[in-house]
């Protein structure tokens, strides 16, 4: 499964494999929405890897209240 979107010069896209239990985000300053698509799902392939030494994401690891009735939990997994 995968979607993707942007506004205003960003670009975002999501693909997940339910049956791995896999997801990837990008969240890009751009307006390639098909690149930023492709490489999301290169990435869930395998075919391309994330860098291992990228900037620490953990200030975002938490809970976030989105909406009354929309909790949305982001963490981190390697």
């Amino acid at each position: 499964f995968w979607h993707n979107g942007g506004t205003g010069g960003f670009a975002s896209a999501l693909a997940m494999d339910p049956s791995k239990g896999l997801s990837v985000v990008l969240l890009a300053a751009s307006t390639d929405y098909n690149g930023i698509t492709e490489l999301a799902l290169a990435q869930l392939a395998g075919e391309v890897e994330a860098p291992a030494d990228g900037p620490d994401l953990s200030p975002y690891v938490g809970t976030f209240q989105v909406s009354p009735a929309m909790v949305l939990p982001l963490f981190r997994s390697r």
